[in-house]
């Protein structure tokens, strides 16, 4: 017969860790993991971008094809010759940007303008930044960039008024 003594302190420690691994295991049993992490939202555009939609529809009359949320990395491409090390941070920063509205004409489909609607968020730090970014690349593109208001309404002749513009190379 083998006689195993243990003193106090490796009592200690192996009570300790056996309680720690219980833990872990009990912790790892009971942690529930949803088998579908992801759900479906009701609508592409927030209830704001759908009242929009609606008067932009109203306000071109067809003149325009309206697409919604295009990634800007489906608008602009990384210049050729940029360095690989620079194509990825340039790529970066416009592969997860979004544009609200975008006006393709209907027989060449060139874009013809980009919408953005500003609600309140645009006010903050990180918004402004992202907005004077994007003002910035589209106007070295020389693609036009209109911003409008969130409100409760939409005036079509004032939407028309301000896209006319861009709605005549579409004539």
């Amino acid at each position: 017969m083998i006689n195993f003594s243990l003193s106090q302190p490796e009592i200690f420690i192996g009570t300790v860790v056996f309680f720690v691994l219980f833990l872990c295991v009990v912790v790892l049993l009971t942690k529930k993991t949803h088998p579908d992490p992801y759900e479906r939202l009701p609508s592409v555009l927030t209830p704001p971008e759908q009242q929009f939609y609606k008067a932009l529809v109203s306000a071109v009359q067809g003149r325009a094809i309206i697409l919604a949320k295009v990634r800007i990395a489906d608008i602009l491409k990384v210049r050729r010759g940029v360095p690989r090390k620079s194509f990825w941070r340039h790529f970066s920063k416009i592969s997860q940007k979004h544009i609200d509205f975008i006006l393709i004409d209907p027989q060449s489909f060139d874009t013809l303008c980009l919408i953005e609607l500003d609600d309140k968020s645009h006010a903050r730090f990180d918004r402004a930044a992202r907005d004077r970014f994007v003002n910035q690349i589209m106007a070295k593109a020389g693609l036009p960039l209109h911003r409008f208001p969130v409100r409760r309404r939409y005036d079509r002749a004032e939407i028309l008024q301000t896209l006319n513009v861009s709605l005549i190379a579409a004539l």
